[in-house]
């Protein structure tokens, strides 16, 4: 994976050279929550729009549509149709790629045309399962500090033992191995992808949230890895590249 980071320009040293952000640093991002109305950016001020295009969106680990509120309500000021994913508490995330398979299939015919899918943090892991089962359903798809890399050499000790408690795929060696190979996979080819990332990232080390495939865009902005749905610099280029895969 070094090797082709170097490739792409970002970096090859190794992952945790310097260490790990502390996961002291994500207290930082209630303010970033409270700050995002500040912003133009937040009410579709100096960014491209687009024309009703569909967007389903996917919450990171044990969160909810909720958790996307500000992220959902920039992408309809930004005129796109936005579907949530009606998660209520995500920890199951092999469940919900079946699930939204099927959504992101029921929506691509209701709308008669292809799904830009957004995925945040455990969201990514959702929205590349979703990728991988509906290549000719999906225009593009983004993630938001999505870790990509060997999560349990990456994602902060803390949250990994929680995630452990009560991810059911962690108990299931089969099903865990077979989601670590699909996500070393790229993506199929037609599906734009954009990775923004931060190396102030407190939950995983900034180098697996960014993905090396050649057909991938990476994007570091400032901030929180929990507010990068409520980050300014991240909504811009999440519009800019949503408009450019339209």
């Amino acid at each position: 994976m070094a090797l082709a980071l170097a490739e792409r320009g970002i970096a090859a040293q190794s992952v945790h050279e310097n260490g790990r952000k502390p996961l002291l640093n994500e207290a930082r991002a209630l303010g970033e929550f409270l700050n995002i109305r500040f912003y133009p950016v937040y009410y579709g001020i100096g960014v491209p729009h687009d024309h009703k295009s569909p967007v389903l969106t996917i919450p990171g680990f044990t969160g909810s549509d909720l958790s996307l509120f500000d992220l959902n309500t920039f992408l309809g000021r930004i005129n796109y149709t936005v579907y949530n994913s009606e998660i209520i508490y995500h920890r199951d995330p092999e469940s919900e790629i079946k699930r939204l398979s099927k959504r992101v299939k029921e929506i691509h015919k209701q709308e008669g045309q292809k799904v830009h899918i957004v995925g945040h943090s455990l969201g990514e892991v959702v929205g590349r399962g979703i990728c991988h089962l509906n290549p000719n359903e999906v225009a593009s798809f983004s993630s938001l500090g999505g870790p990509i890399g060997d999560f349990e050499e990456d994602v902060n000790p803390l949250v990994l033992t929680w995630a452990r408690m009560i991810v059911p795929s962690f108990s299931n060696p089969d099903e865990l191995k077979h989601r670590r190979e699909q996500l070393s996979l790229p993506l199929p080819e037609g599906i734009k992808t954009t990775y923004i990332y931060t190396k102030e990232d407190g939950v995983a080390h900034w180098r697996s949230t960014v993905d090396s495939s050649p057909q991938a865009k990476n994007i570091e902005v400032p901030g929180t890895h929990s507010a990068l749905v409520a980050n300014p610099h991240a909504y811009k280029h999440l519009a800019i590249a949503l408009f450019a895969a339209a």
